[in-house]
């Protein structure tokens, strides 16, 4: 591990990073019981160069939960809050098979967050970006954890004007993270999934659009995140098809 010299991901190629993978949860254990070991001999009077202790960051609660009740019934507010119990709580309360009879139309259970895990592992792989991609008739399905409108773009898409590392305001404006895509007029599978996802926005968010409007305005009259959308198909003007990023480039952005 020492000869990796904490490299950065980027700069690892994949058979180092599938050397490192196995070996993280004991490094990440390992540096948890350095921290706590060295916070305990420092509370013991153990001094660490260009470290001292703190009192770390606490909420506010209350000293005596019923007192306060009290105090703000007798001011005439309600000091409760009412929600529905929890699935756990609720399944106690009716009883599974009650619980099922009753509630199993309203359960859901949301796609979890993808994490990388051994081939050992029992969960069936999802599907990547490599997935995605591999035929024309595959390129439409996303993946079931993954928002309709949001696109996986093709390996050929560049980056213009990228304000990734430090928000960025644009005349005056509240400073945002933001970055221009360029891409190529040739993919259009990447272009149509745009399209797909500005119209499946746009059909989600039809009353926001409306406003206190008596109508939701058209999408073509709607400023989208597609621009220079001219008919595809045009003769490039550059030397493989790429050419300097200007208003009548062969590019999208």
């Amino acid at each position: 591990m020492a000869r990796y010299d904490f490299e950065m991901p980027a700069n690892l190629d994949g058979t180092e990073i599938a050397a490192i993978l196995p070996r993280i949860d004991d490094l990440v254990a390992w540096a948890g019981d350095i921290k706590e070991y060295a916070l305990q001999q420092a509370m013991s009077g153990t001094e660490y160069p260009g470290y001292k202790v703190v009192e770390g960051r606490s909420v506010r609660k209350y000293t005596n939960e019923a007192a306060v009740a009290v105090a703000v019934a007798d001011a005439g507010y309600d000091p409760y809050e009412k929600k529905v119990l929890g699935i756990t709580a609720m399944t106690s309360l009716l009883g599974k098979k009650r619980f099922e009879e009753l509630l199993s139309g309203f359960i859901t259970k949301p796609p979890g967050r993808p994490t990388l895990v051994p081939d050992s592992d029992k969960r069936p792989a999802l599907n990547t970006a490599k997935d995605d991609f591999k035929d024309e008739k595959e390129e439409n399905i996303m993946p079931k954890f993954m928002n309709i409108t949001k696109v996986i773009t093709g390996v050929n898409t560049r980056w213009s004007y990228a304000n990734v590392w430090d928000p960025k305001s644009i005349n005056g404006g509240t400073p945002k993270y933001s970055v221009s895509l360029i891409i190529p007029k040739s993919d259009t599978a990447t272009i149509e999934k745009i399209r797909a996802a500005i119209q499946a926005a746009y059909e989600e968010d039809q009353s926001k659009l409306k406003g206190s409007g008596k109508s939701v305005p058209a999408l073509s009259a709607i400023k989208t995140p597609l621009r220079d959308d001219e008919p595809l198909g045009g003769k490039s003007r550059a030397e493989d098809d790429f050419a300097t990023v200007d208003d009548e480039d062969d590019f999208l952005d």
